[in-house]
C-alpha cells in the first residue's frame, strides 16, 4: 500500500553532519550535511538542502506568499529527536505525533535537552525519495509550507525511518525550533 499522509505539530511558548560550535548552551548546532552520508542520514540531509534551497526562493502557503527567509542551521538535538520519532513509528506502526506513551514532540524535544522558545514539528509518510515528501509538505493545506518558511525557526533536525510492514512503509519527521 502507497497512501501518503502528512502532519504538522507547532507550539510557541515564552548524523551524518559536520559539528559546529555554537556559543549557546546546548545548542548542539552543526551548519551542514556531510557529502559522504548514505542511506536514511542522505535522505535527511537532502531533505535539509531542499528545505534551506526553497526558505531562500520564498513561497506561497495556502495562496499566502511566504518572503525568503534565512537558512536553518541543524541542530543534533533536534535530528536525534526527529529520528527517533520516525523509527519508534516505523517500529510500532503508528503515524501520529504523539507517541504511544503520550509524549508530544515538545516533550521529546524538551527532554533531550533543546530548550526552546518557539518549536514545531511536521510529519509526511508514504513517499520514499526527499523530493516528493517537500512537495507533499510545501502542498500542504495544514500548515506544514508555514513551519518550513517559518523566519523564527533558527534549527530543524530530520529523521527518516523505513519499515516494510508499516502501512506508509515511509516516515519523515522535521523538528524546528529556536532556543531561548
Amino acid at each position: 500500500m502507497n497512501r501518503f499522509t502528512s502532519c504538522l505539530f507547532l507550539l510557541v511558548c515564552a548524523s551524518g553532519c559536520i559539528p559546529i560550535e555554537d556559543e549557546r548552551e546546548g545548542a548542539g548546532v552543526t551548519l551542514e550535511c556531510s557529502k559522504t552520508e548514505t542511506g536514511g542520514a542522505a535522505l535527511e540531509c537532502s531533505i535539509v538542502e531542499l528545505v534551506n534551497q526553497r526558505r531562500a526562493q520564498g513561497a506561497v502557503c495556502n495562496g499566502a506568499q511566504m518572503p525568503p527567509a534565512g537558512a536553518l542551521a541543524i541542530n543534533s538535538i533536534l535530528q536525534q529527536t526527529a529520528r527517533a520519532h520516525a523509527a519508534d513509528m516505523a517500529a510500532n506502526h503508528y503515524f501520529a505525533h504523539e507517541n504511544l506513551s503520550g509524549q508530544s514532540a515538545f516533550d521529546r524535544i524538551g527532554a533531550a535537552g533543546y530548550t526552546f522558545s518557539t518549536a514545531a514539528e511536521n510529519i509526511a509518510a508514504g513517499n520514499p525519495s526527499p523530493e516528493e515528501t517537500m512537495q507533499q509538505w510545501m502542498t500542504s493545506t495544514t500548515g506544514h509550507c508555514e513551519n518550513i518558511m517559518n523566519p523564527d525557526f533558527a534549527h530543524i533536525g530530520v529523521g527518516y525511518a523505513y519499515s516494510e510492514s508499516h502501512e506508509y512503509e515511509h516516515l519523515w519527521v522535521q523538528n524546528f525550533g529556536t532556543p531561548l
